[in-house]
C-alpha cells in the first residue's frame, strides 16, 4: 500500500488528509497500516475532495510541531494542493514531506514532483456500476467486490526519477 510505501522509505510519523466519511476505506487503511507496522496514528486531517481542501488541509499540516515527514493523501486533486501548500512554504517535496495519494488521476504524473498514488481500476469499477444498474434486481441484491490496486511510483515519495 501506499502507507507501507512510505514507511519502507523509513518514516516513522505519516499523517493523513481526507475526506472523513467512515465509509471510505483509505483513512481505516492509512491507520491499519500504520498499526501493522507498530507505529502510532500521525496527525489526520479531514478535508474535501478538491485542490482548495488539500491547500488548507496542507497549509494546516505543515503548521503542526513536531514536524511529519510522511502523508498519505486520499486523492490526487487533494494532494496537488498539498503541494501548493508545500512549495509556498518553502517545503521540498519529497525531501521535507513525502507525499503518496489515491486515485492515479490523469494529472498525477504532470505535478512537480510527480505524484506517486495508488492506482485503483476505475475503468472497471464503473462497468460494473453500470451492470449492476442495468440489472433492475434480476439476479438478485446488488453484490459488494473489493477491488484491487496498484502503486505507481513516482517522484513526490522519495524514489528516484526512473531513467
Amino acid at each position: 500500500s501506499g502507507v507501507e510505501h512510505l514507511l519502507g522509505h523509513g518514516h516513522e510519523r505519516v499523517a493523513f488528509i481526507g475526506g472523513g466519511n467512515p465509509l471510505d476505506r483509505r483513512e481505516a487503511g492509512w491507520l491499519e497500516a500504520l498499526l501493522d507496522a507498530g507505529r502510532k496514528a500521525g496527525p489526520r486531517i479531514h478535508a474535501g475532495f478538491s485542490p482548495a481542501e488539500g491547500y488548507r488541509a496542507g497549509r494546516e499540516l505543515l503548521a503542526q510541531e513536531p514536524r511529519t515527514t510522511a502523508v498519505f493523501v486520499s486523492s490526487d486533486h487533494q494532494a496537488t494542493g498539498v503541494l501548493r501548500a508545500c512549495h509556498e512554504a518553502g517545503r521540498s517535496v519529497p525531501d521535507d514531506l513525502a507525499i503518496v495519494s489515491f486515485d492515479d488521476s490523469s494529472g498525477a504524473q504532470y505535478c512537480w514532483p510527480a505524484l506517486t498514488t495508488v492506482r485503483q481500476p476505475v475503468h472497471e469499477m464503473v462497468a460494473d456500476a453500470i451492470a449492476q444498474l442495468l440489472d433492475d434486481g434480476e439476479n438478485g441484491t446488488p453484490s459488494f467486490r473489493r477491488y484491487p490496486t496498484s502503486l505507481v511510483v513516482r517522484q513526490s515519495c522519495g524514489c528516484p526519477r526512473p531513467d
